[in-house]
């Protein structure tokens, strides 16, 4: 906020990568101090370590596997969605200038913040499941009307269109950690949530952005969102098809379900 836009443009966008070095080596620390949980410690004394935790996932579980690869997509969809058109489409079509669009970026990360706090206080009311069943049916729902919105060309449109995007991100990032935790069994539960959760963040973080540009440029915005809305609509049928986990314990075996 406080350089010229073209020296934003030529170093100052790489100021917060560098600051997020800090954050790396912070949370690597804090990694490396970590014991293991009771939970798994327990596993190691009864059954010992798996060798090929991945195999046994899938053999285990071949059927929650790829669903539970579903569940968090479209929080990436529209985390990524937010950070790469829709601010692009604040500085440079609306013209609203970087302060601006940086200001309504922090504002939708603190109600991104604010929609994981209510989800996951709801998950442990309602269930992880349910909860992420109404997550995922809000963002098909608002898959449609974003861009609508974002196109009205006003600043409040705009940033309603940021904040209910974020907000809905937060939504369904809230119960994930608790939901794929109890999904999997303890032998390879580190694995399997690594994978799934990894593997959803490469299918709504990188595929979206990839097949936005030549849908949008051949058949416009709406049919784009009507693109985002069926993926979202497959990953709420994923949702339903898994299991609901509020009342199972961690140290349940998966293998023996």
């Amino acid at each position: 906020m406080a350089m010229s836009a073209d020296a934003f443009r030529t170093w100052g966008w790489r100021i917060p990568f560098l600051f997020s070095t800090v954050l790396l080596l912070l949370g690597l620390y804090i990694r490396l101090r970590m014991n293991e949980t009771p939970v798994f410690a327990k596993e190691l004394r009864l059954r010992g370590a798996s060798r090929f935790p991945v195999l046994d996932a899938i053999a285990s579980q071949p059927r929650d596997m790829p669903l539970s690869c579903m569940v968090a997509v479209r929080a990436f969809t529209m985390l990524y969605l937010v950070v790469t058109y829709v601010l692009n489409y604040g500085a440079s079509e609306l013209r609203l200038g970087y302060t601006t669009v940086t200001l309504v970026s922090v504002a939708s990360g603190i109600i991104m913040l604010l929609g994981v706090l209510v989800t996951s206080r709801l998950s442990d009311r309602i269930g992880r499941r349910a909860t992420l069943i109404g997550a995922n049916g809000l963002a098909t729902l608002w898959a449609v009307l974003l861009f609508p919105v974002l196109h009205a060309g006003t600043f409040a449109a705009y940033a309603v269109a940021v904040v209910v995007t974020m907000f809905i991100a937060g939504f369904i990032f809230g119960p994930i950690g608790s939901y794929m935790s109890e999904l999997f069994d303890t032998r390879y539960r580190y694995t399997a949530v690594g994978l799934c959760y990894n593997a959803s963040g490469i299918l709504g973080g990188a595929v979206p952005p990839l097949i936005a540009g030549p849908i949008i440029s051949a058949y416009g915005t709406i049919v784009f969102g009507t693109v985002l809305a069926i993926m979202c609509f497959f990953c709420l049928c994923c949702c339903i098809a898994l299991p609901e986990t509020k009342h199972r314990a961690l140290d349940v075996n998966m293998e023996t379900k």
